[in-house]
């Protein structure tokens, strides 16, 4: 889900079911719409989750949700400010990563192990109390009143050691090391 201020949008990007708990971002926004009447949320994907997520948002009567279904993230990630990770659980936030190569500043639960190998909280990102509903919303408040500079900086110098070239001299240093050989 992205967030925009770029031109004012946040949200959240992903295939929808329910261990993913997409319609958090959907409480998260109930609490905030009001606060932020100059934002967005943009939900872009599909799954079996994705009637359930639209019900609930006129449920909760939200405004200026746009649910542009099955897209290419890039231009919501390339047009938002803040990405939302409301997962219980991800092996590797492969959507976070993304969302961040285009400057997107992340903000998710500090729910699973491999959430630190890609957010130093503060730095390049935010993390939250794992379902702490109102924690999210407050920081998501934060970043958008306070919105800097710095934090897309910190978010791109992030993303540089995950680059390609850069994981193949980890992995061919990983192989020298443990093969004694040299690649």
């Amino acid at each position: 889900m992205t967030i925009r201020k770029r031109n004012s949008y946040y949200g959240v990007v992903g295939y929808f079911f329910p261990k993913k708990r997409p319609d958090r971002i959907l409480l998260v926004w109930k609490k905030l719409q009001e606060q932020l009447p100059d934002w967005n949320l943009v939900i872009v994907g599909d799954g079996p989750f994705s009637n359930e997520m639209k019900q609930l948002s006129k449920k909760l009567s939200l405004q200026r949700v746009e649910f542009a279904g099955f897209a290419n993230p890039i231009k919501y990630y390339k047009e938002s400010s803040i990405f939302c990770l409301t997962s219980n659980h991800e092996g590797w936030g492969l959507v976070l990563t993304e969302a961040m190569q285009f400057g997107c500043v992340p903000i998710a639960f500090d729910s699973f192990e491999s959430i630190h190998e890609i957010i130093e909280d503060g730095k390049n990102g935010f993390l939250v109390k794992p379902f702490d509903m109102d924690k999210y919303a407050d920081k998501v408040l934060r970043l958008a009143d306070n919105f800097k500079v710095d934090y897309v900086m910190n978010v791109m110098n992030s993303m540089e050691r995950l680059m390609p070239e850069n994981v193949v001299k980890l992995w061919i240093r990983l192989f020298n090391s443990e093969m004694k050989c040299q690649l």
